[in-house]
Formats: structure tokens, C-alpha cells, sequence
């Protein structure tokens, strides 16, 4: 493989969908997608959108001085500062909230790293940079389990946690998925202090994981991995070239799924915005990775940023499915 690669890069799906994508049709999907995330597919935000603050964080994924002074008041409800993280959301391109909770900590006259050792401090931050780094949110754990220690009784804790704990697990085992909310939801001594509606878009997700707990049937995600083996670049190339297009035929599967039950005018924009997002896709990684064109990884590079942005897309149409 040579520097050529992004010649060869597909353009049937493009840009992003502006349309309802109907809860009847992605709940038809036979298992969950690997581009699905516990993080970025349980939008129960929208369930508190008349609470101060939250509308505004789904709005404009922003953190304002109003939003920051909510989720550093100890009198605010968890599930309340739950649900305004959850609102400010994800972004592909990465975010830093919680940079920007310190920052705000900092402006008030307040110490950062006492403000993060306290149990509501840790938790808003905690699940800030769970939501920031949510590929991978690894650095969000030690203060989650802060916040749960201080915490203990709180379902909403208990529950968040479990959330960032699955995400970590969906690299290895989707049974763990399940599992790390089953234990949450099975446990009799927690406080509910997450509404019920809320509860329920969070549940609704993770039981889908729950089919791969059965005897024999749990998928490791990283069992055939093609790069397992890679040595030579000449090896890596090739094995992200695969990784891309197991990616792309998840992408096609879903979009065959929604656009065979769609009518035909939903079906037509559909498609169109299908392949406008795709067309960006490429553009934005061969400009990403224009530094690096013409030398040996340049084709590693574009096909693995394509990967990512294609598995985030799956990820995006059902974050959507609610809108």
C-alpha cells in the first residue's frame, strides 16, 4: 500500500443527517453496534431539559460560568449535575470541559484540586472528562470512585461510574457491558435518585448488551483484531485498511436497515446527507494527516481517522434517535 490510499478511499456515505431518525427503525438493529458507546448513546438529559442549565448545555455544548456554578453547588441534586454533563456531550474532535470546570474553580478564587476532592466535585469533573475522552475515559475513574466512595448510596454515581466502566470493557467483552449496569440496577441498597424516565434511556441501551451473556455467546471485541500481528508498516497499513472496512460495511448495514423501511422522498435526503457526511469524512482526514503525506505511515494515518469517524457515525445516529 502506498501514499496513494486516499485515492482509494470509498464515498458512499456523506455528511450529517438533519433529519428524525425514528426510534421504530434503530430498535430493529439485530446487536448492538461497535460504534455504539455507553457514553454518547444514553442522552437522558433530555428528560431534565426544564432544569436551569440544561437546555442551554445541549444547546451550545459550552461550559458557561452559569452551567460551571451549577455543578460546583453542593445544593444542586446529583441526577441535576448528571444531567447537565450529560447535555454538554461529546464532540468527535475532543472537548475539554472539564478543563474549563477548573478553569472556572480557579477564576472563583477556589482550589482546583480541593474543589476535585470533594464528593460533588468529583463527580462533575469525573464524568466531564469521562465525556471529554470518551474513546477512551480511563482518567475519569479515580475520581468517580472518589465521588462513589463519598458517596455510596447514590444510584446516579453508582450508575455513571458503571457507565464509564462499560465503555472501558467494550474492547474486550460486550457481556461486561451489560454487566457493569446490571450490577447497578440489581443493587437493592441504592438510593433512586435518578428519575425513573431518565433511568429507563439508560437501561434501554444496555440491555442490548445482555444477549451476549448467554453460555458461549460474548463477542471480544479485540478477538480478531487484524492488527493483532502487525510487525512492518507494510503490515499496519494493511491491517488498518481492514479495520476500516469492517467499519464502513457496520456503517452500510445500518444505513440498508433505515433506508429500506424509509419512504421514498425521507429516503432520498437520507442518502444525499449520507454521502455529503462522507465526502467531509475524507476531506477532514486527508487534511489532518496532511503533514505526513507521502511517507510510509500516511495511509496508516488516513485509514484509522476514517475508522474513528465511522464508528463515531454510528454512534451519532443513534445519540440522534431521540431528537
Amino acid at each position: 500500500m502506498t501514499a496513494q490510499a486516499d485515492q482509494r478511499v470509498p464515498s458512499r456515505f456523506r455528511r450529517s443527517v438533519r433529519m428524525v431518525v425514528p426510534l421504530l427503525l434503530l430498535a430493529m438493529l439485530p446487536n448492538p453496534l461497535r460504534g455504539d458507546s455507553p457514553l454518547t448513546s444514553t442522552d437522558f438529559y433530555r428528560v431534565y431539559l426544564d432544569l436551569p442549565g440544561v437546555q442551554e448545555a445541549a444547546q451550545f455544548r459550552e461550559m458557561s460560568d452559569a452551567i460551571a456554578a451549577r455543578l460546583s453547588d453542593p445544593a444542586v441534586p446529583i441526577d441535576h449535575r448528571a444531567a447537565l454533563v450529560n447535555a454538554l456531550s461529546w464532540n468527535l474532535e475532543g472537548s475539554d470541559h472539564a478543563g474549563a470546570l477548573r478553569a472556572y474553580w480557579r477564576d472563583a478564587g477556589l482550589d482546583p484540586d480541593s474543589m476535585a476532592a470533594t464528593p460533588h466535585g468529583a463527580f462533575a469533573l469525573g464524568y466531564l472528562v469521562a465525556m471529554d475522552t470518551y474513546m477512551q475515559p480511563s482518567g475519569a475513574v479515580p475520581l468517580l470512585r472518589t465521588a462513589r466512595e463519598a458517596m455510596p448510596a447514590s444510584f446516579t454515581v453508582a450508575m455513571i461510574t458503571a457507565l464509564v466502566e462499560a465503555q472501558l470493557e467494550m474492547d474486550s467483552s460486550w457481556c461486561a457491558v451489560w454487566q457493569s449496569g446490571d450490577a447497578v440496577l440489581s443493587d437493592s441498597t441504592l438510593t433512586p435518585d435518578m428519575v425513573p424516565e431518565a433511568r429507563t434511556v439508560i437501561v434501554d441501551y444496555l440491555v442490548l448488551y445482555q444477549p451476549y451473556c448467554a453460555e458461549g455467546s460474548d463477542t471480544p471485541v479485540t478477538a480478531t483484531d487484524p492488527c493483532g500481528d502487525a510487525a512492518t508498516q507494510t503490515e499496519l497499513n494493511d491491517c488498518a485498511e481492514s479495520r476500516y472496512a469492517a467499519a464502513e460495511q457496520e456503517l452500510a448495514s445500518v444505513v440498508t436497515v433505515l433506508t429500506e423501511m424509509m419512504p421514498d422522498g425521507v429516503r432520498e435526503r437520507f442518502e444525499d446527507d449520507q454521502a455529503a457526511w462522507a465526502s467531509e469524512r475524507d476531506a477532514a482526514c486527508r487534511r489532518a494527516n496532511a503533514d505526513v503525506r507521502g511517507g510510509t505511515i500516511y495511509a496508516m494515518r488516513i485509514y484509522d481517522c476514517m475508522t474513528e469517524r465511522t464508528r463515531a457515525r454510528i454512534a451519532e445516529l443513534r445519540a440522534r434517535m431521540g431528537e
